[in-house]
C-alpha cells in the first residue's frame, strides 16, 4: 500500500510537470473522436442499416442479411476491422505520446514513431484488440480507457439474455473470471507491441514472465490504489458543485440556471482532468516494468505556443459543451411523458398480449399499450411477441406456419396466468371499447407475404389513424414501406442500440435504455421527432430517462412509472439535473 503510494505520488508529479504538453494531446485525441471519427461512424452505421432494413433478432435474420445483401456486410466487416485499427493507434497514440514526453522528444520524432506504426498495420495486433473488447471487457474498461473506447458499452438488454437461467450465470461468471485472469496476465503484450515493436508471440512470453509467481500483483494493486483514490477526489468535487447548485436553486429561477451552467461545466471538466490524470498514472505504472529509459527532464518547451493551442483547443470544445448544457438543464418546456404498458403487462399481471391483461392494465390508464402482431399462415394478424411458440405455449412452431383460426385455440401461460391468444382485428375492438390506445408493433419474419404492409393498411390503416394509435417496428422497412403507402401513419423506428443518427422518415424512435443518451434525444427533438425508451424497469433509470427529456417510457411497472414522473415533476431542480448528470456520466 505504501509503494503504491508513493508510487502514485511520484508519477502525479510527473502530471503536473508536462501537464499543458499532455492535455494537448488528450485534448487532440477527445476532439478527434467527438468531432470526426464517432459522426462518421454513426454516419455509415445510419446508411448501412437503413439499406439492409432487416431487424437483427435472431441468428434467422442475421443469415438472411449475408445472403441478401453480402455488399453492405461486407462494408460492416470494413467498418469493424478499421474500428479495431483506430482504437489500437489510438492506444498507440497516448503510450507514445506519455513515453515521449517524459523522454523530452519533439513532435518530429513522435510523429515519425506514429505513422510507423500506422503505416505497418498489423493483423496479430488487430485481432489483439478485438479479444481485449470481447473478452477482457472488465480490464479494458479500467487500463486502456480511452475517449473511442468509453463509448463502447454492451447494451442491457444483452446482459439480460445471457442471465435467464442459472447455468448461464454460472457459465458468464467462470468466462468472466478467465478472462479478467488472461486479462492481468497478458497486460503488457500491447505496451510491448507499441513501444518496442516486439512480435506477437514474444510480447505474450514476456507479459506472462513478468506476471508469473504473483508479481502482477505489484501493478494490479497500484492500479487499484489509484482507481479508489481518483473516485474519492472526483465524487468529492461533485458533492461541492451538487451541495452549491442546491445552494443556488434557493435564489431566483435565472440566476439558479446560470450557476447550474458553472457548476455542470466544473463537473465535466473535473471529469477531463481526472480521466487525463488516471490515463497518465495508469501508463506509467505499466511502462515501469517495461525498463524504459527516460531522459531526464530539462524543462525547456515552448510554453507559450503550448498554451495557445491548448487553449484554443480547450475553447472549441467548450463552445459545444456550453451550448450541450444549457439545453439540457433547460426544463421550461418540458412535457409530461406517455406512460406505455409494455405487451399490455404490468408486474406481472396477466399473459403478455392477451385481452384479459388488456383489460386489467387498461384500468391503469397507461397513456398507451404497446403490443405486437405477426402475419399468420392465411395472412392475416395474431397478437404475438415471440417468433416461435415455445416459450409461451410449447409448441415448436411459428405463427407464420399457422392459420389465425389455429393460432387463436391455443392457450398461452405465463406469470401464474392462462390466456387464449387473439386476433388482432378482436384485439382492436376491445381496445375501443376500453377506450385504451395502442403502440402496434409489427414483427416481420422471412417467410411474410410480399404484400403483408398494404394488407395491413387495407384492413387496419383508418382505424389506426381514426384512433390516433401508433405503430413502430424494428424492420425499417416496415418504416418505409408504411410511409409510403399512409404517410399520415405515426410510425416509430425501434433501435436496439444507439449507433445511428435519428434521421429518416420515423416520426420518432424507440430506444434500448442502456445506450441512449442525451444526445440522441436532443438530436431527434431538433428534428421534431419523439423518443420513447425501452424497457425501463427501475425507478433510478426511469427517472434518469425523465431528466435526458424522453417522450415516454415503456415498461413492465405502471405503478412503478407513476410514481417516477410524480417525484421527477416535483423535483424538477437543477441540482436534481447535476445529480442525474453525475450518476450517469460515461467516463
Amino acid at each position: 500500500m505504501k509503494t503504491a503510494i508513493k508510487d502514485i505520488e511520484k508519477y502525479a508529479v510527473e502530471f503536473k510537470r508536462h501537464f499543458w504538453s499532455y492535455l494537448l494531446l488528450f485534448l487532440s485525441l477527445d476532439l478527434f473522436n467527438q468531432y470526426l471519427m464517432l459522426p462518421l461512424f454513426y454516419f455509415l452505421n445510419t446508411y448501412i442499416f437503413q439499406a439492409i432494413s432487416v431487424p437483427f433478432s435472431s441468428l434467422q435474420y442475421v443469415v438472411t442479411v449475408v445472403t441478401h445483401h453480402p455488399f453492405l456486410c461486407l462494408l460492416l466487416l470494413i467498418e469493424l476491422f478499421f474500428l479495431l485499427w483506430l482504437l489500437y493507434i489510438e492506444f498507440s497514440f497516448l503510450l507514445i505520446g506519455i513515453s515521449d514526453i517524459c523522454n523530452g522528444s519533439n513532435l518530429k520524432i513522435y510523429f515519425k514513431r506514429i505513422w510507423q506504426i500506422i503505416k505497418t498495420p498489423n493483423i496479430t495486433e488487430l485481432l489483439l484488440i478485438l479479444m481485449y473488447l470481447l473478452l477482457l471487457e472488465p480490464i479494458v474498461e479500467v487500463i486502456f480507457r480511452t475517449p473511442l473506447l468509453s463509448r463502447v458499452k454492451m447494451a442491457d438488454f444483452i446482459f439480460d439474455y445471457m442471465t435467464r437461467t442459472p447455468i448461464l450465470v454460472v457459465i458468464l461468471i467462470i468466462f468472466y473470471i478467465l478472462f479478467i485472469f488472461l486479462g492481468i496476465r497478458l497486460i503488457f503484450v500491447l505496451p510491448k507491441m507499441i513501444l518496442k515493436r516486439e512480435k506477437f508471440t514474444d510480447a505474450i512470453k514476456e507479459s506472462w514472465q513478468i506476471t508469473k509467481n504473483g508479481q502482477w500483483w505489484d501493478f494490479v494493486s497500484n492500479i487499484l490504489v489509484l482507481l479508489l483514490f481518483s473516485i474519492v477526489l472526483l465524487f468529492a468535487t461533485y458533492f461541492i458543485c451538487y451541495s452549491l447548485q442546491i445552494i443556488w436553486d434557493i435564489f431566483p429561477r435565472q440566476f439558479s440556471f446560470i450557476m447550474a451552467n458553472v457548476d455542470l461545466f466544473l463537473i465535466q471538466l473535473a471529469s477531463l482532468l481526472g480521466l487525463a490524470c488516471f490515463i497518465w498514472i495508469d501508463s506509467l505504472i505499466l511502462l515501469k516494468p517495461l525498463s524504459l529509459k527516460f531522459k531526464k527532464y530539462n524543462g525547456k518547451s515552448n510554453q507559450r505556443k503550448l498554451l495557445f493551442t491548448v487553449a484554443a483547443l480547450f475553447l472549441l470544445s467548450s463552445l459545444v459543451v456550453i451550448d450541450n448544457n444549457s439545453s439540457y438543464l433547460n426544463n421550461s418546456s418540458l412535457k409530461r411523458p406517455l406512460l406505455i404498458s409494455h405487451r399490455g403487462v404490468s408486474d406481472k399481471n396477466g399473459v403478455q398480449n392477451t385481452l384479459p391483461v388488456l383489460r386489467k392494465t387498461a384500468k391503469m390508464k397507461p397513456d398507451l399499450v404497446e403490443m405486437d402482431i405477426h402475419e399468420t399462415k392465411d395472412n392475416k394478424f395474431v397478437v404475438l411477441h415471440d417468433a416461435n411458440l415455445n416459450k409461451l405455449i410449447r409448441i415448436n412452431k411459428k405463427p407464420g406456419q399457422l392459420t389465425l383460426r389455429e393460432l387463436t385455440k391455443l392457450t398461452a401461460r405465463e406469470n401464474g396466468h392462462k390466456a387464449k391468444i387473439t386476433s388482432f382485428g378482436h384485439y382492436l375492438k376491445i381496445a375501443e371499447s376500453l377506450k385504451q390506445k395502442l403502440l402496434v408493433e409489427i414483427k416481420t419474419t422471412p417467410t411474410d407475404s410480399p404484400d403483408m404492409l398494404q394488407l395491413f393498411n387495407r384492413r387496419y390503416g383508418k382505424t389506426i389513424l381514426k384512433r390516433h394509435y401508433q405503430i413502430h417496428s424494428m424492420d425499417y422497412r416496415v418504416v418505409t414501406g408504411l410511409h409510403k403507402i399512409n404517410p399520415k401513419l405515426s410510425v416509430f423506428y425501434i433501435q436496439p442500440y444507439n449507433f445511428i443518427y435519428p434521421r429518416n422518415v420515423a416520426a420518432g424512435y424507440s430506444m434500448e435504455f442502456s445506450t441512449l443518451n442525451y444526445d440522441f434525444i436532443k438530436q431527434a427533438h431538433q428534428q421534431g421527432k419523439l423518443v420513447y425508451v425501452w424497457t425501463v424497469d427501475n425507478p433510478n433509470v426511469m427517472k434518469k430517462m425523465l431528466y435526458d427529456h424522453v417522450d415516454g417510457l415503456i415498461t413492465n411497472n405502471l405503478e412503478e412509472a407513476k410514481v417516477a414522473v410524480r417525484q421527477y415533476e416535483h423535483n424538477l431542480s437543477y441540482a436534481n439535473y447535476l445529480l442525474n448528470y453525475i450518476m450517469t456520466m460515461p467516463v
